[in-house]
């Protein structure tokens, strides 16, 4: 698994952390879900990535509690923030 976060998973985080020049990352989904030595492996190689000395240095990454109802939240949050569903008439 660690070479799997190195090359498929980290990377393309990291390059979104340096685009945006995050202070802060909420990762989540089911992968998230796995225990706490590969979480470990994983945010090695997202610091691996990322620019030196900032945002590295002042980055923190947090993780979005697992839930079967997560992606039904956030398909109501995306409809009620991108459509007119509740508009009255």
């Amino acid at each position: 698994m660690p070479e799997y976060c190195n090359n498929h998973v980290s990377f393309p985080i990291a390059t979104e952390i340096n685009l945006f020049n995050s202070d802060y990352i909420i990762l989540g989904g089911g992968v998230l879900a796995m225990d706490d030595s590969l979480k470990d492996d994983l945010e090695k190689y997202i610091k691996k990535h990322t620019r030196k000395p900032l945002p590295e240095n002042n980055l923190n990454i947090l993780y979005s509690v697992n839930s079967s109802t997560n992606g039904v939240i956030g398909a109501v949050l995306h409809c009620e923030q991108n459509y007119k569903l509740w508009e009255a008439d």
